[in-house]
């Protein structure tokens, strides 16, 4: 990646372990809730999306092996992301202005003093421009998308919940496949 003109300070960078070295999903697969009630305790987290009656629910034991699940709900790019380091979970819009992109991992983490008590977040990247982002301040951190906000789902149709709610508010909810690896 070229940061030589990122927002982010050098020295608050960690890792560097590779691109996509948690798999980033670009095409992922889903089953019922039937399947997955023989999968996942009622107390599991979750990641929950309703578009229209159109809902994805997406394991935070799964995101920690992905990080970013990019889809399409009912009709809408959007993304979940989630960041063990920092215990953040959000469903993002992908779809900036005019544009479609597709995120994952850049290998990276970053820290700042002053942002969310100085824990490390994890460094996405997008494939259309290859900018950075940040999740923990919401934006762009180098060019070319410098500075654009990374939109947060509207939060109405969204939640961190259990199994447990998603089986009892959500009967028809399509659940993230396990097992699936990252697809070019």
């Amino acid at each position: 990646f070229d940061v030589s003109n990122s927002i982010l300070k050098d020295e608050n960078f960690h890792f560097g372990i590779g691109r996509e070295e948690f798999h980033a999903l670009i095409a992922p697969e889903f089953i019922s809730l039937a399947e997955a009630d023989t999968m996942f305790a009622d107390s599991a987290r979750f990641l929950v999306l309703n578009i229209n009656g159109d809902v994805r629910a997406y394991g935070v034991d799964l995101l920690t092996h992905h990080e970013i699940v990019n889809d399409v709900v009912d009709g809408q790019p959007v993304m979940a992301a989630y960041c063990v380091l920092a215990d953040l979970g959000a469903i993002y819009d992908r779809t900036l202005g005019d544009k479609v992109f597709t995120f994952g991992l850049s290998g990276y983490t970053y820290h700042d003093d002053e942002v969310w008590d100085c824990l490390d977040g994890f460094v996405f990247w997008d494939r259309e421009t290859e900018s950075t982002w940040w999740p923990l301040i919401g934006k762009a951190v180098s060019w070319p998308m410098l500075e654009t906000k990374l939109i947060e789902h509207n939060e109405a149709e969204w939640e961190d919940t259990t199994f447990k709610v998603i089986k009892s508010k959500y009967p028809n909810a399509k659940v993230l496949k396990p097992g699936q690896t990252m697809e070019a």
